[in-house]
């Protein structure tokens, strides 16, 4: 808490160090049969500086800058062995990571007709990332080794304006209002490079897989939180509008895309509080969401692999309507809630959609970013925590989802199957010991649409049993230890396996870590 004037700060230093994730494949030969983790090296700092001066007379203004710098380091072996008419003896890849930000929060007491408060934010962040693949190799007919050297770079800057006015009125002696309305501007600027050594025969370096591409966001919000003693009443609407300008470049091979469209998206939101114990909750709203310029633009061939990934400068924004329902209480040490919810989302936009091809010599597979036409998600969740006893906590939760292509009747692929937890906390002085259980349900065949993998692998169902503690040795320090998947369950996460045969000879590679012990020091100041 900062007092009524002066100034205050905070800077923190985070250093990460960590190696490949693992899981259960055994196959730990250097090829493409490999179903174990390629060996792989983590780095990462973080720094962040914060300033908070306040002058007096309601003022406070926050300065905010912070440094992310990671790196990763792959030894490839999967990717070792024959390909095309070549031999590849090593692959190592190296991924750099840098973000900054700096921003700036301003905050006035005005006591003014249209506002009580005055908001406004800026902020600047700068995100580069960098991946360099060196291969060695030569052709099976003989030759000399050679060296490949494949350079990508991805950059994008962004800066955002946000001012923001807040006033409370009063409506008689029953209802109150809070009154928020403002704007917004964003300016994103993106693009890519690749370069390196002895490209592929159908790739000639320097080359773009985007153009360099201007993304401007506006948006105009206004919103009233209507208050009563028993009533909360949330009416609110937000006008977008978005410009994707992408540059003729040289290096970009397809013609370029652009995209201007713009909604008007309102809400409603409703509380009910039947008693101090039990309320009622609901919202009905529209969404936006407009393509990336990655979706809209993004141009990958591979000849020889027979598969393209190719640009649509016909896709369109998604807009969807979604509807909420919820009920939550308490009663003892008993708290809960339950909600349900459903969406209608018109040109759903779905990544990656195999949209032709054979993938065969003169018929590529192509991949694309497409719309759907309308696609519906129904589902709910339940969840609560329940004090036994003092120092002991019981928490579980419970989620399902549905979705459907309502154009062809055929599931949508991006829902992950129910999942029910519960979890024990006990609470022994400075320490904390608790254990938790996941169970994940079956992926259905009916859940799943087909079409683009005739044999997709249906993960079965799983349990896994996960053992915590914590132990806090001082105020603003504690030391926390945990060991997942206790009973070391041999399991797949739909996420992870989508798109993968049932016939797949390296299937394991894609199975979930095993049993894992992790820990970790926190220290705030």
């Amino acid at each position: 808490m900062c007092p009524t004037t002066g100034t205050s700060g905070l800077a923190s230093l985070q250093l990460g160090r960590s190696g490949a994730l693992g899981n259960q494949g055994s196959n730990t030969s250097a090829d493409s049969s490999r179903t174990a983790p390629n060996p792989q090296d983590d780095r990462s700092v973080g720094a962040l500086l914060k300033w908070v001066a306040t002058p007096g007379g309601g003022q406070k203004h926050t300065f905010t800058a912070e440094h992310i710098d990671k790196r990763s380091e792959v030894e490839a072996l999967t990717a070792r062995g024959v390909a095309m008419g070549f031999l590849t003896t090593d692959l190592d890849g190296t991924t750099d990571m840098r973000r900054s930000r700096l921003s700036w929060d301003g905050r006035w007491q005005v006591r003014g007709i249209w506002a009580d408060e005055w908001r406004t934010t800026l902020a600047y962040q700068d995100a580069q990332s960098r991946e360099t693949a060196v291969e060695q190799r030569r052709a099976l007919v003989g030759g000399p080794l050679v060296t490949r050297v494949r350079d990508v770079t991805y950059a994008e800057q962004t800066l955002q304006a946000t001012v923001q006015a807040e006033k409370t009125l009063s409506s008689g002696p029953v209802w109150g209002h809070r009154l928020v309305y403002g704007a917004e501007l964003v300016r994103s600027q993106l693009d890519n490079l690749v370069t390196g050594t002895v490209p592929p025969s159908y790739e000639s370096y320097p080359l773009k897989r985007f153009p360099k591409t201007q993304e401007d966001t506006v948006a105009l919000f206004v919103q009233d939180e209507i208050l009563s003693e028993r009533w909360t009443v949330v009416p609110a609407l937000r006008y977008d509008r978005v410009k994707l300008d992408a540059r003729d470049d040289p290096l970009y091979p397809k013609a370029e895309a652009d995209l201007s469209a713009s909604a008007l998206s309102p809400k409603l939101g409703v509380v009910y509080r039947a008693s101090e114990a039990i309320s009622v909750f609901g919202n009905v709203a529209s969404g936006f969401r407009a393509p990336s310029p990655l979706q809209l633009n993004n141009f990958f061939d591979n000849p020889f692999g027979f598969y393209q990934s190719i640009p649509n400068p016909d896709l369109k924004p998604e807009k969807s309507r979604t509807a909420e329902l919820g009920l939550r209480g308490r009663a003892g040490g008993l708290q809960w809630e339950a909600v349900a919810f459903a969406g209608r989302y018109r040109d759903f936009i779905e990544e990656l959609v195999r949209v032709g091809g054979g993938g065969v010599p003169g018929s590529p597979l192509q991949f694309q970013a497409i719309n759907r036409g309308k696609v519906s998600l129904s589902g709910f969740e339940l969840k609560g925590t329940w004090a036994l006893a003092a120092g002991t906590t019981l928490r579980m939760a419970y989620g399902r989802t549905q979705g459907k292509d309502t154009g062809t009747g055929l599931p949508v692929n991006s829902v992950n199957p129910p999942q029910l937890y519960a979890g024990l906390d006990q609470q022994l002085g400075d320490w904390t010991v608790g254990v938790g259980l996941t169970h994940v349900a079956a992926k259905r065949a009916e859940d799943v649409d087909f079409s683009a993998t005739p044999g997709q692998f249906l993960p079965a169902a799983y349990t896994t049993l996960d053992l915590r503690t914590r132990w806090q040795i001082r105020p603003g320090m504690h030391l926390s230890a945990a060991v997942h998947n206790v009973t070391d369950k041999r399991y797949w996460q739909w996420t992870n396996v989508r798109g993968v045969s049932a016939g797949s000879p390296v299937l394991d590679a894609y199975t979930s870590p095993g049993r894992s012990v992790s820990v970790a020091l926190v220290s705030s100041f």
